[in-house]
């Protein structure tokens, strides 16, 4: 072990300490991840309502999902720049604040009142401000575990507050289709007043970005300083982070295709919107106990690329045995099964995948790491749902259809979609499996410069004064 690679300033005796204020911020983080992604897909279970709501094509729809990963992927190197520059303190403040004007806006979208040419507008622009706000939400779980938390809680750290985004999914996907009855605009108030709670919680309840003493030796107050662009080449010069980015991006890309398609994937083969709402429950519950599992686990065994492997294959299992009965009527039980199974390990690996990528990418800054591999992610999430609209036959019946949109629009088969998307599982599990090794240099360092008097101040009381 070379201390030259970890250069660290440190006195000669230190204490970690840990401090009970940490899950009250860990909490704030996990509310903003939830009210942004509640943002981002309460339109996609009920595309067709929105449809014929906004007057426009289901693709214009799909659009408004896209606009979180493009506008993530263009600001993805400010934002993870910005979150070392202001702290997580105004990276809360400044994500809670964005996600209340994109609900407002989307509010006002809503309003019967409102000239149908003006309302599709007014939502898209609702749409992009709040995936402004995505970036500094989805960037700070793995630094804030580092900053808040010690080495033995960093993984269920991490999972609870990235785990806010899926919850968010979840009933983002399983809500909108039992009240869109009610109204788009009912569903736009509440959305609103949930992101009300998400803006005061940072602005009253945080007032530093990080403890007075830190947690260990690797938080990034102890560490020498690096500048941006060369934590950037670090990555880019390891092999290990690089292909680690590639899975992560291409699992995160599939995840995004199946919540925001799942209505018009199921619909023709006679799957109702209910149901589809349902699958992104299952696939999104399943995966918030699986994340709970993993994040235990990998805390108590430090075994995370055992358990990213593990989970990669569960997952492309899930996608392969999806695919084939998503093209039969009639089998939703087993559709259930087979969308809670990949949930389970499709979204269990998210949490443990970004500390992986804070060990082996170290001493690069979390932020950075967790980004990157966010942006990735992003990245494939768009190319996906592009080639998605190529990856579909139109059919001249809707004899089985039970939703909207195929009325609406006509009746399109994604089985080829489906056929692409499991090949891509495959490749990139077999890549993962045979093709991954991984060196835990944040937990070397750790264990080479600990030493027998270093002990833990657990549950310190602190005044959050700035």
């Amino acid at each position: 072990m070379d201390p030259a690679l970890f250069p660290v300033t440190q006195s000669t005796y230190f204490r970690p300490t840990v401090y009970k204020q940490r899950w009250f911020i860990l909490i704030i983080l996990s509310w903003l991840n939830f009210t942004n992604a509640l943002l981002w897909i309460s339109y996609a279970s009920i595309s067709d309502h929105v449809s014929k709501f906004y007057d426009v094509s289901l693709d214009s729809v799909n659009y408004l999902s896209l606009a979180y990963p493009v506008v993530t992927i263009i600001l993805s190197l400010p934002a993870i720049w910005g979150i070392d520059k202001v702290g997580l303190r105004m990276t809360c403040i400044s994500c809670g604040w964005i996600n209340l004007i994109s609900s407002l806006l989307r509010m006002a979208s809503s309003d019967m009142y409102i000239p149908v040419k003006y309302r599709f507008p007014i939502a898209m622009i609702g749409q992009v401000i709040g995936a402004i706000a995505q970036p500094l939400a989805m960037f700070s779980p793995a630094k804030l575990a580092s900053v808040w938390f010690p080495p033995n809680q960093r993984a269920i750290a991490t999972t609870i507050a990235a785990m806010g985004n899926p919850f968010g999914i979840l009933l983002g996907s399983v809500l909108p289709p039992y009240f869109i009855n009610i109204s788009l605009l009912n569903i736009s108030i509440a959305l609103m007043v949930i992101a009300f709670i998400g803006a005061l919680l940072p602005t009253l309840g945080i007032y530093r970005s990080s403890p007075p003493v830190a947690p260990a030796l690797s938080s990034d107050r102890l560490l020498q300083g690096y500048s941006f662009f060369g934590q950037l080449r670090i990555c880019c010069r390891n092999y290990s982070f690089l292909l680690l980015s590639l899975a992560f991006g291409v699992g995160l890309g599939l995840f995004t295709v199946l919540s925001t398609l799942f209505e018009q994937i199921l619909c023709p083969y006679g799957y109702t919107d209910e149901f589809s709402g349902t699958c992104g429950a299952l696939l999104i519950g399943a995966g918030i106990f699986g994340s709970i599992v993993s994040g235990i686990a990998a805390d108590k065994t430090k075994a995370f690329a055992e358990i990213v492997q593990f989970c990669f294959v569960g997952a492309t299992f899930g996608i392969i045995a999806f695919s084939v009965l998503a093209t039969f009527p009639s089998f939703d039980p087993a559709i259930g099964i087979s969308v809670a199974w990949i949930g389970t390990f499709g979204v269990a690996l998210y949490s443990v995948a970004l500390e992986l990528a804070a060990e082996i990418s170290f001493p690069v800054s979390e932020n950075v790491s967790t980004g990157l591999l966010v942006v990735s992610g992003q990245l494939f999430s768009v190319l996906f749902i592009v080639v998605s609209q190529y990856l579909r036959i139109p059919l001249n019946t809707n004899a089985f259809a039970q939703c909207t949109s195929a009325i609406n629009t006509g009746r399109q088969d994604y089985w080829p979609l489906n056929v692409f998307l499991s090949s891509i599982a495959t490749v990139v599990c077999t890549i993962m499996l045979f093709g991954f090794k991984a060196q835990y240099r944040r937990s070397l360092m750790e264990t080479a410069l600990f030493t027998t008097q270093d002990t833990y101040e657990t549950d310190v009381e602190v005044s959050l004064s700035r």
